[in-house]
C-alpha cells in the first residue's frame, strides 16, 4: 500500500536476492488473473506478505507457461500467492475508495479500473473484504475526526494487515506469530508515512496525528515508537523457521526499514 518495505540489497546473498524477485514477478503474474491494471500498483508491501506466508514452503519446480523449455520455482499455483494477489486487489480497491471518499476524485478513475478485479477477489475471499473494509471505515472515521492518539491509530491500521495472515487459508501453526510480526511492521509503515508527510501535509492542512502532537517537537517520540515496532518485529522474526525466505524477511526488518528512514532523510536528528 505504501511500499516503504523494501529488502536492504547490498546485503541480500545472490540466490536470496533471485528469490525475491522470483516472488515479486510471481505474485505480480497472479494479481493479473484478478485485474491487470493492479499489477501497476504492486507495492513491496505485498511481497513482504507473500514471502512471510511462504517461509515454509518447500521447493518445487514445475513446468511454466512463460518459459516453455525451462522449469521454474515461481510456484504460480501456490495458494499462498492467489491469496496475497487478491488481497493486494482488495487493499488498493479499498484506499481507493477511502481517497475518493475523503475528496480526492482523481483516484476514482483507478478505483474503476480495478473494479473487475475487486469483485473477483472478494467474491474468492469475502470475509477477508469484509474485514479489510470495516477496518479502514473505521480508520478513516479517527482520522477525520482528527485523532491524535498514535496507539488507537496505529492499531487500527495494522490490524488490517495482522487480520489478513490470521484469516490465510492455509495450514500453518506459525501464523500467530507471522500475525504478529506484520502487525508490527504495519504500525511502522503507518507511523513512518505520517512522519515524512509532516510537511506536505502542514502546507495542504491535511490530517497528520504528528503535527497535532506538536510536529518536529515530537519527533524523537516518533523514532522510538518506530525503533520499538522494529524490535519487536525482530524477535518474532528470530522465531521462524530457516530459509532463505526467512533470511529476506529479516534483511527487511534489520536493514530495509532503517535504511528507508536514512533514504528520506527523516531519521537524521536522531542518528546526528
Amino acid at each position: 500500500m505504501f511500499g516503504f518495505v523494501k529488502i536492504a540489497e547490498n546485503e541480500l546473498k545472490v540466490k536470496e536476492w533471485r528469490m525475491y524477485k522470483a516472488y515479486y514477478c510471481k505474485l505480480c503474474r497472479q494479481i493479473a488473473n484478478y485485474s491487470l491494471f493492479s499489477r501497476l500498483m504492486l507495492s513491496y508491501d505485498m511481497v513482504f506478505l507473500a514471502m512471510l506466508l511462504g517461509t515454509q514452503l518447500h521447493e518445487e519446480k514445475e513446468q511454466c507457461k512463460h518459459r516453455v523449455i525451462r522449469l521454474c520455482r515461481k510456484r504460480c499455483g501456490d495458494l499462498r500467492i492467489d491469496y496475497t494477489a487478491a488481497v493486494s486487489v482488495i487493499l488498493q480497491y479499498q484506499k481507493l475508495k477511502n481517497d475518493v471518499i475523503d475528496g480526492d476524485t482523481r483516484k476514482k478513475y483507478a478505483m474503476y479500473a480495478i473494479d473487475s478485479g475487486y469483485r473477483k477477489a472478494a467474491k474468492r475471499y469475502p470475509n477477508v473484504d469484509c474485514s479489510i473494509n470495516d477496518s479502514m471505515k473505521q480508520l478513516l472515521l479517527l482520522e477525520r475526526s482528527r485523532c491524535a492518539n498514535y496507539a488507537l491509530l496505529q492499531d487500527c491500521f495494522a490490524e488490517i494487515l495482522s487480520s489478513v495472515v490470521k484469516s490465510a487459508p492455509i495450514d500453518d501453526e506459525l501464523l500467530e506469530i507471522k500475525a504478529k510480526l506484520i502487525y508490527h511492521v504495519a504500525a511502522w509503515v503507518y507511523l513512518f508515512d505520517m512522519l515524512i508527510d509532516m510537511d506536505v501535509d502542514m502546507k495542504s492542512g491535511s490530517f497528520n496525528a504528528i503535527l497535532l502532537n506538536g510536529g518536529k517537537s515530537v519527533q524523537n517520540d516518533v523514532y522510538a515508537i518506530l525503533s520499538s515496532h522494529i524490535h519487536e518485529a525482530e524477535l518474532l522474526s528470530n522465531l521462524l523457521p530457516f530459509s532463505d525466505e526467512a533470511s529476506i524477511i529479516q534483511n527487511v526488518i534489520s536493514f530495509g526499514l532503517p535504511l528507508q528512514m536514512l533514504d528520506n532523510n527523516a531519521f537524521a536528528n536522531e542518528v546526528s
